[in-house]
């Protein structure tokens, strides 16, 4: 008798795509989901570029001062921080129970817009892989975001914050001790694909290097 497994996400409708933009941008000096590119704003250019993938559903993750909400297509989640300057790991643990609380997520950042829809579709959603996948970039180093991220992570996402911790990185070290994330090493050309930009500088040199 066969064995099944839990396949990811590998064709249209069998995950969920998680924009976070909630950051305070305190180093940017503006927040950096209203930074334009190709004058639209961040928040809008990473949700399409997750919204390419065909998700199940598509949940942006926001501080409830932010005044985009009305654009927000209608069939997009907003998800609010119910803390502020908590972090983004206690709206992650939201962010994985509702809704499809069995399907993944796809898991990216609005101020990484080096990420697009064709590395998202090589790295996550055509992998062949039973778990979650994190990221290191090509000096080894555990690159939280973007990634992709299963049920069974909310576990020690819970134990994390119930101790006070509210690192991503850390939160990837315990999915991957535990063995319920994957772990694939980019190469230099991709890891610079996944750059935050967090000062007026970053956003500059991004824009000039297109």
């Amino acid at each position: 008798m066969g064995t099944s497994t839990t396949k990811p996400p590998t064709h249209s409708h069998d995950f969920v795509a998680v924009l976070l933009t909630g950051g305070r941008s305190r180093r940017m000096e503006k927040d950096k989901a209203l930074l334009e590119l190709d004058g639209i704003p961040l928040w809008r250019h990473q949700l399409e570029v997750l919204r390419t993938l065909s998700p199940r559903a598509s949940l942006i993750s926001s501080r409830p001062d932010q005044c985009f909400f009305d654009a927000i297509p209608s069939d997009v989640r907003i998800v609010p921080d119910q803390t502020a300057d908590a972090g983004a790991l206690p709206a992650l643990i939201r962010l994985l129970q509702s809704p499809f609380p069995d399907l993944p997520r796809l898991v990216t950042a609005v101020d990484m817009p080096g990420v697009d829809a064709s590395f998202l579709r090589r790295i996550f959603r055509d992998t062949p892989c039973e778990n979650g996948i994190i990221l290191r970039d090509d000096a080894g180093e555990i690159q939280p975001l973007p990634c992709l991220l299963t049920p069974a992570c909310i576990a020690p996402a819970k134990k994390l914050v119930a101790r006070g911790e509210r690192s991503l990185r850390a939160f990837c070290r315990a999915c991957s001790k535990q063995g319920i994330v994957r772990e694939v090493t980019l190469p230099a050309q991709d890891t610079t694909r996944i750059e935050s930009l967090n000062l007026p500088e970053d956003w500059q040199r991004f824009q000039e290097s297109r």
